[in-house]
């Protein structure tokens, strides 16, 4: 999965999010990347997303989430997401949005009700 910059800048608004280091060529140049770098919150919302699929769960069904933010993502980065693991009862899953080097960028928990 690639995000573009066209999902970025709808993210921002969405969550009212506008740190130009989303969207901004110049000023995520400034912050030391080469291109702007994904929302981290998006990234969750995606990780949820994937653990709301594997459970075959609602998100009326989350009673927890818990996330780690590791590494950035860049605009147009391919990322893939993968279950770490899962409680027996499938009540608790542990994905991990990694980053077309390998390195993990959002390790998410979530915990249904």
């Amino acid at each position: 999965m690639k995000l573009d910059l066209k999902q970025l800048v709808m993210y921002a608004g969405a969550s009212q999010d506008f740190n130009e280091i989303h969207y901004n060529f110049d000023v995520a140049k400034k912050a030391g990347f080469s291109r702007p770098i994904v929302h981290g919150m998006l990234t969750m919302a995606l990780c949820i997303k994937e653990a709301l699929k594997n459970l075959n769960a609602k998100p009326q069904d989350i009673k927890k989430v818990k996330a780690r933010f590791i590494n950035p993502i860049l605009l147009e980065e391919d990322i893939n997401f993968e279950i770490k693991e899962e409680s027996p009862d499938k009540k608790i899953v542990i994905v991990i949005c990694k980053k077309e080097n390998g390195e993990v960028a959002t390790e998410c928990k979530v915990e249904l009700k």
